[in-house]
């Protein structure tokens, strides 16, 4: 059965144009010139592919698409909207709208843009999804939702959020995943041109194209990307070669408005990319899902150095979990590295962090929920041989073993002083002086 595309379009000259290049292409295409008789034809025949004006008069084409994705969740909406409308195209995308074409739309720019909403399928494989849901977080559902689409996509976040890596699963659940995904740091780019910025290979058969800092962009170079991605041609092919194939997705770590502020990005490239933005949050907003990110990153180094799968302790999730992470997932990730360096054991325990992380912890007071006390325990001897020889003093190692008893025992001084045997008002006299040191 041929693929069923409605139409929205209230201008007839431009339903008619998208009506015959669709059906040329073999697909049952019919159109609406109005909300009310779309919802009619819809309601009558149904369609795989609605492509929809954000700008209708005859009626809310904002309600239509909700009753659309209602009724047929699996129908892909493509919205169409004119440049200067892009906060409709926002809108849009975060109700559900698959895609999104700025007018004037040409025919090979529909017909991909169509093809690519009946053929794109985001599939994470079971064995990922436990290392995308922690890497990302909350922003998980967004990638999942945008990653077969063709818009360009704003990724922001703070220095080592992952952005790159966001890019990548981005392109590797597309229909792109075979094609060639190029990253270029703009900030080292001193080139005039935008198509410098691509591979060769990225220009004769398509992908995607990440650029990382996208902010260091000149302004010059930044009217050519708002160009290209308004029509995907560059001013130097001699025969007008378009690369629509070609997806955009952008990293930046600053905050853009701040930028556009002050001159230094322009104002309608930024509404034109923000449609779909993707934000990562920083590590020090999510210290709960720390040891889970640890772990994650524990499995993937392990499979990319082939080597059995290494199990993070309790213990040492307690006392990642308490770091500020400046450097986020990147600072952590570097951690990790060090520990599986320098040690062999199949598990991943708080002796074996880097001696930095596990000096820090000793400033740090607040209690944590039950770990399993004898993975450290067990291992007191080896902990404080390394300890000591890392130049520890007395005092911060008693500080590090009553720390890791308090929060041991579920934040209770009283059971941690009868483990330690001790009477409570000692680590109550120490705790209070070692917060004082601290202010």
């Amino acid at each position: 059965m041929p693929v069923r595309v409605l139409i929205v379009e209230q201008t007839d000259t431009t339903r008619d144009a998208f009506l015959s290049v669709l059906e040329r292409a073999g697909m049952d295409a019919y159109g609406a010139s109005s909300v009310p008789e779309a919802a009619e034809l819809f309601a009558k025949r149904g369609a795989h592919i609605v492509v929809l004006d954000l700008l209708m008069i005859s009626g809310n084409a904002f309600a239509f698409m909700a009753g659309v994705l209602g009724a047929m969740p699996n129908t892909r909406v493509i919205a169409t909207t004119a440049s200067g409308a892009m906060r409709q195209a926002s809108a849009a995308v975060t109700q559900g709208a698959f895609d999104y074409l700025v007018k004037p739309i040409d025919s090979k720019r529909l017909l991909r843009t169509v093809r690519n909403a009946i053929d794109g399928r985001f599939e994470t494989s079971a064995a990922q999804v436990p290392y995308v849901k922690a890497l990302f977080g909350a922003a998980h559902t967004d990638i999942e939702r945008m990653a077969p689409s063709m818009a360009p996509i704003l990724i922001e976040g703070e220095v080592g959020t992952c952005k790159q890596d966001c890019a990548a699963l981005i392109h590797e659940q597309s229909h792109r995943a075979k094609l060639p995904f190029v990253t270029r740091a703009c900030a080292a780019f001193s080139g005039k041109k935008l198509e410098h910025l691509f591979s060769s290979t990225l220009l004769r058969h398509g992908g995607t194209l990440y650029l990382e800092d996208a902010n260091k962009l000149s302004l010059g170079v930044q009217t050519q990307l708002l160009r290209f991605l308004q029509t995907p041609v560059f001013d130097g092919d001699a025969d007008g070669i378009e690369h629509s194939n070609v997806r955009i997705i952008l990293g930046i770590s600053s905050n853009l408005e701040t930028e556009v502020d002050a001159g230094r990005f322009r104002e309608d490239l930024f509404y034109r990319l923000k449609v779909v933005r993707i934000v990562l949050a920083p590590l020090h907003t999510r210290a709960a899902d720390i040891p889970m990110i640890a772990q994650a990153f524990l499995n993937r180094m392990s499979k990319d150095a082939n080597k059995p799968q290494k199990v993070l302790a309790d213990d040492a999730g307690s006392i990642l979990s308490r770091m500020t992470w400046t450097g986020n997932h990147g600072e952590l990730r570097h951690v990790l590295a060090q520990a599986l360096k320098n040690h062999r054991s199949k598990v991943v325990r708080a002796e074996m962090l880097p001696d930095a992380v596990l000096k820090a912890f000793v400033d740090v007071t607040r209690a944590d929920p039950p770990v399993d006390e004898s993975v450290f325990l067990n291992n007191a001897d080896s902990s404080i041989a390394d300890l000591v020889k890392a130049g520890w003093a007395l005092a911060d190692l008693e500080r590090l073993v009553i720390e890791l008893t308090i929060s041991q025992n579920g934040g209770s001084v009283p059971k941690a002083a009868k483990q330690l045997s001790v009477s409570p008002s000692t680590l109550y006299r120490k705790r209070e002086a070692w917060s004082g040191k601290t202010r």
